[in-house]
């Protein structure tokens, strides 16, 4: 597993903790930041590793013949994120998200250079009967991005390749689940309203050489540890006064 400071590791397992025992998401979160002193980056990291909500969704690592929603800025600024060797975490959920947090205005900009290797892993996952890559309007340069992504993607696959730029994607993800789509996302939004995931990120972890991106961090194996390590201590009894 890739390292991880001891006191990350402390702030995961406080505030799994305190989830289990009914404390509200933001409560749980600020509690444990101010213990142990987290800057915002790492309060937003808690809640991204550790869902306050499951999903009621089961992962696939096969697309082939189906209709795919793809979550654009959320799955390519997790491609970016891997190729930036910046850690990536497979979520209490299931569901792997990264540690970069890059916004889509960022993303944006290397759209066009991100969605060859998720073009890729989609060919080897799949091919899917039909994609929708769905984008939200707001970010600067948001339509160029889906266009460039969009080419890309039809280049690669051929078929059926549709791309949207609209105002809500969330909902129009959550629409397309309904409608029987996998969803490829990680946003916790999309995530309750999906039966079925593709998790690319995960998937294109795989794909890439040795080297280039860290190693996926194990939530779940993590908080074992953490667990284990607080009863093998004594929990309460070995805090001190």
């Amino acid at each position: 597993m890739a390292r991880v400071s001891s006191s990350f590791r402390a702030a995961l397992y406080d505030y799994y903790f305190l989830l289990g025992r009914g404390y509200p998401p933001r409560a749980a979160s600020q509690l444990v930041a101010a213990g142990r002193m987290l800057g915002r980056g790492s309060r937003v990291l808690l809640a991204r590793c550790i869902p306050a909500v499951g999903g009621g969704f089961r992962i696939v690592e096969s697309v082939e013949g189906h209709c795919l929603a793809v979550d654009g800025f959320n799955q390519l600024a997790g491609i970016y994120a891997l190729l930036l060797g910046e850690p990536l975490y497979r979520c209490l959920d299931g569901v792997v998200r990264d540690s970069l947090l890059a916004g889509a205005d960022r993303v944006a900009r290397v759209a066009g250079l991100l969605a060859p290797l998720l073009a890729a892993v989609l060919l080897r996952d799949g091919p899917p009967a039909r994609v929708v890559a769905v984008f939200d309007s707001q970010p600067s340069r948001s339509g160029e991005a889906a266009r460039a992504v969009g080419e890309v993607l039809r280049s690669v696959l051929g078929g059926d390749v549709e791309v949207a730029v609209v105002r809500k994607a969330d909902k129009t993800l959550v629409e397309l689940a309904g409608g029987g789509c996998v969803v490829a996302s990680s946003d916790a939004v999309v995530l309750r309203g999906a039966r079925v995931v593709y998790d690319a990120v995960a998937r294109a972890s795989l794909a890439v050489s040795r080297g280039l991106g860290a190693a996926v961090i194990d939530i779940p194996r993590l908080l074992r540890g953490e667990h284990s390590s607080w009863c093998s201590g004594g929990g309460l009894e070995g805090a001190g006064p």
